[in-house]
């Protein structure tokens, strides 16, 4: 959903800063940003020999790949060896939150599993040179994401807490593994200590403050979002699938547990649980602690030495199936947004150079979101995934679009300040089409109480299905340009 979003920061870092007419609206310091900026300084490294959205479509490849394929390096290296439960581990690679574009975070959660096998192999040969290895990995990955060295720094623990079974009847030997288990995620605290020290702003602190927590709905949501994505019925039969195939396997002994990421997973549980969705700028938290503890307990697990053959083609032949379903079923929602984004596209080519432009949508009811094409809602009426096809117009327009993600501690964009009071920084939600008709509510960003003189085009997404407020009668001084169904592009000739 957000990856339209960071195409367009992208095409502003490689070109430092933007060209053109761009140059007006938007800036770079990368002061700004300690954190979430792995795949920016990526691309700004590579802006000389690389075009940015090659940066970025490899990234979103790495983002499917890197957690799969770090866990069954750690799986491997905890259980001695590559075992059969590794079919099962590609059922963690398409939680929401990589859905959502989340680039940066899903690629350090991969990470921190691939570092985490070097850590534990280093380990066992040079523990001095682990404890380097450690602060040095821990320095990566805050680049990637704060939550990702949470990651890693837990994961480090549980191999150290080691594998074998609790034993809670005396305190002794678990105050052991539990003082050890700390220590070795200590060294992952200096260089975290270095960033509370250095960075110029934090990311919790960037713009609005505060707790959010959200409904029961929206909790329930999060804890299910590593395994459901854009519809609920087919992601949801094909998770309790994988889930009877694991309750199965335990119920025969047919499985050998990690004590020390079992653990772990059941902390992340707990987490996701009880944390907050928001906590200033980032979101869905509970949603990434969820995933947290699905990742801890996939790669926790192995099939048991008394498993047969018999048992392991069973296992590989139905997480094969279970997971071709799944990426089945996304590549459908993929191919469903096409002529979705053509729709856009075409709007957009009709906008002059050095536009700005004002995204809203039409916004339906929840009866006719569950009826909407495939891959248009998360959980089939939930976030909008067409949410930032606008900024396609930065790139392609160069042009102003006040929902660039450029929040001071996680992004080094930075928006003009005689634009400032037009821009949402945080992406912010797009507002019904039927808001230009009305006073602003609470929930619309600040510049809809001045669209005339921030913005001089509109542009409406998700125009072919009805808005529940009813038929979009434009204001004076508003005319059509372009209808693609899908996409509207309107031109405000008054201000």
């Amino acid at each position: 959903m957000d990856y339209p979003n960071h195409l367009a920061r992208f095409w502003v870092i490689a070109s430092k800063g933007g060209t053109g007419a761009a140059a007006q609206f938007y800036g770079l310091d990368w002061s700004l940003a300690a954190t979430n900026v792995g795949v920016d300084r990526t691309v700004a490294m590579l802006a000389p020999l690389v075009a940015p959205s090659s940066v970025a479509h490899t990234a979103l490849i790495l983002a499917v790949l890197l957690t799969p394929v770090g866990a069954a390096a750690l799986n491997g290296t905890l259980f001695r060896g590559p075992s059969t439960w590794w079919a099962m581990l590609p059922i963690a690679s398409w939680p929401s939150t990589l859905l959502l574009g989340f680039l940066n975070f899903q690629i350090g959660l991969g990470l921190a599993l691939a570092f985490a096998a070097a850590d534990a192999i280093v380990q066992r040969r040079r523990p001095a040179a682990a404890i380097v290895l450690r602060v040095g990995f821990a320095a990566v990955l805050i680049q990637a994401h704060l939550l990702d060295l949470l990651f890693y720094a837990a994961l480090v623990a549980a191999v150290a807490f080691g594998a074998e079974r609790l034993e809670l009847r005396t305190w002794g030997p678990l105050a052991r593994r539990l003082g050890r288990a700390a220590g070795a995620a200590a060294w992952c605290l200096a260089p975290f200590g270095a960033f509370l020290l250095f960075a110029h702003a934090l990311p919790a602190f960037g713009g609005r403050e505060g707790l959010r927590f959200g409904s029961f709905t929206a909790k329930l949501r999060a804890l299910a979002s590593p395994v459901i994505g854009y519809d609920v019925l087919l992601d949801l039969g094909l998770a309790l699938t994988a889930g009877a195939l694991i309750v199965g396997l335990a119920r025969r002994r047919g499985l050998q547990v990690h004590a020390g990421l079992a653990t772990a997973a059941g902390a992340f549980l707990a987490l996701a649980v009880l944390a907050p969705d928001e906590i200033g700028d980032s979101s869905w938290l509970d949603a990434r602690f969820a995933l947290m503890s699905l990742l801890c307990l996939l790669t926790g697990l192995s099939l048991a030495p008394r498993a047969g053959a018999r048992e392991a083609r069973t296992l590989a032949f139905a997480a094969l199936a279970v997971i071709s379903a799944r990426t089945a079923g996304v590549a459908w929602g993929w191919t469903q947004m096409e002529p979705q984004l053509a729709a856009t596209k075409h709007a957009i080519a009709k906008l002059p150079m050095g536009a700005r432009v004002l995204p809203l949508q039409h916004r339906p009811t929840a009866r006719v979101r569950l009826n909407a094409s495939a891959g248009r809602y998360l959980f089939n009426l939930g976030d909008a995934t067409f949410s930032h096809y606008p900024l396609l117009a930065v790139p392609m327009r160069q042009a102003f679009v006040p929902t660039m993600f450029a929040l001071r501690g996680k992004q080094p964009v930075e928006i003009r300040p005689a634009l400032a009071a037009c821009s949402a920084p945080d992406g912010g939600r797009l507002p019904s089409v039927n808001s230009l008709g009305r006073r602003p509510d609470a929930k619309d960003p600040a510049y809809m109480s001045r669209w005339r003189s921030c913005f001089d085009f509109i542009l409406v997404l998700n125009a072919d299905l009805p808005d529940a407020d009813g038929a979009f009668v434009p204001p004076p001084g508003v005319t059509l340009v372009a209808d693609r169904g899908f996409a509207q592009l309107w031109r405000i000739s008054a201000r």
